[in-house]
């Protein structure tokens, strides 16, 4: 095996002990300066203060162009720190800061924002309908739509060609009631319902993927009289020739309330904190707004108004009043009586306790297509779940 040899070089002539023999050319006090600038350590410096002695801002980065100045920025500074060479970090967690902005789809749809972000967020795109998002879209390019089409649909006025008014994310779910793994991520967790109200609403409109997150579970009435405890309850309430309003719901209503209040009533949160139970902590949602002054006659300060009011607010109690007598006195068809978003987004605010008071007739619809039959299946089947419960 043979050894390696080195082969030791004569010594530069450009370089000596000697100032006598310095070289004597142009350029060369300059090449030694550089070299001797080469061999210089860096100065020991954190990454805040090489930033400040260094960066520069373009003004196409920056709102400031210029010398970067930490000074402007003094929360950067230990965050940059950290990535110093000489710090003992081990392990950095670093979040980028970044530029939002928000605006309606007026401002994206305007020629000169053509790709003029990187990521477009369309919230509540169950709501937008799919010609808006096309419109949008060209500001950007990424796109995510977010939202729930299985809530409130998209406001509409006046008369539109059958199939304008879909959604752009019921264009992707093309009549499925969750997006697919390959299609886009299904957030399954929710950090309100009780399990017992959440088995209700993913069962019937979320393909059974819809779960409680860890201590809804702890999530309970006490004290509360007939809804003291958790899941669903039914309140029949007798009457007829009713469209939009029922003063009859609206007794039965304030009486629920007024015993439920009665004796200090407490809940649970998913803490396992207790809480007074007041007026503050029950919704009152009603399909009409007429049922909704009728309600209000009789409690004065409590939280009432329809569905569209109360979509993404909750309570520990969510009470619905229908308030039409039958399928056949729906002043606006079965299509909105009946609607399974609006039945959802209703029942779906109460954390801990959902009451339907509702005439019994409401369940006995006279179904004469597949989708009236569609329509009726989440009140049979809340009615099936539910305990019924007696008027007071």
């Amino acid at each position: 095996m043979s050894v390696p040899s080195s082969t030791i070089l004569p010594r530069s002539n450009l370089i000596s002990d000697d100032a006598d023999e310095m070289p004597d050319f142009d350029g060369a006090a300059e090449i030694l300066r550089a070299w001797g600038a080469g061999l210089t350590p860096d100065a020991d410096l954190t990454v805040s203060q090489w930033a400040d002695r260094h960066r520069m801002l373009s003004g196409r980065a920056s709102a400031e162009p210029g010398r970067y100045r930490t000074a402007r920025t003094p929360y950067m500074a230990e965050i940059m720190d950290r990535l110093s060479p000489g710090d003992p970090a081990q392990r950095i967690v670093f979040m980028k800061a970044a530029q939002v902005a928000g605006a309606t789809h007026f401002l994206w749809s305007r020629a000169d924002a053509h790709e003029v972000l990187d990521v477009l967020v369309i919230d509540e795109a169950a709501q937008m309908s799919l010609a808006n998002v096309l419109a949008v879209a060209q500001s950007a390019k990424a796109l995510i739509l977010l939202g729930d089409p299985q809530q409130l649909d998209q406001p509409m006025q006046g008369t539109h060609p059958d199939g304008t008014g879909v959604s752009a994310l019921e264009h992707v779910l093309s009549g499925a009631h969750t997006i697919s793994d390959d299609e886009g991520l299904f957030l399954e967790e929710t950090w309100r319902l009780h399990p017992e109200i959440c088995r209700f609403n993913s069962e019937l409109f979320y393909d059974d993927k819809l779960h409680s997150v860890e201590g809804c579970e702890l999530q309970e009435i006490r004290g509360g009289g007939s809804l003291a405890g958790t899941g669903l309850r039914f309140l029949p309430v007798e009457h007829s020739g009713n469209q939009n309003s029922s003063f009859e719901e609206a007794d039965a209503v304030a009486g629920l309330v007024e015993e439920v209040l009665s004796g200090e009533p407490t809940w649970i949160d998913r803490e396992g904190q207790e809480n007074p139970l007041t007026l503050e902590d029950i919704l009152i949602i009603a399909p009409y707004n007429a049922q909704v002054f009728e309600i209000q006659q009789r409690l004065p300060g409590a939280r009432v108004g329809t569905v569209d009011k109360f979509q993404g607010q909750e309570a520990p109690i969510a009470i619905y009043s229908m308030a039409t007598s039958s399928h056949a006195d729906a002043p606006r068809g079965m299509e909105f009586l009946y609607s399974a978003n609006r039945f959802n987004v209703a029942i779906s605010r109460a954390k801990c306790v959902a009451v339907l008071v509702a005439s019994p007739r409401v369940f006995e619809a006279e179904c004469r297509t597949p989708r009236q039959m569609q329509l009726a299946n989440a009140f049979c089947r809340y009615l099936e779940l539910s305990q019924s419960i007696k008027r007071r």
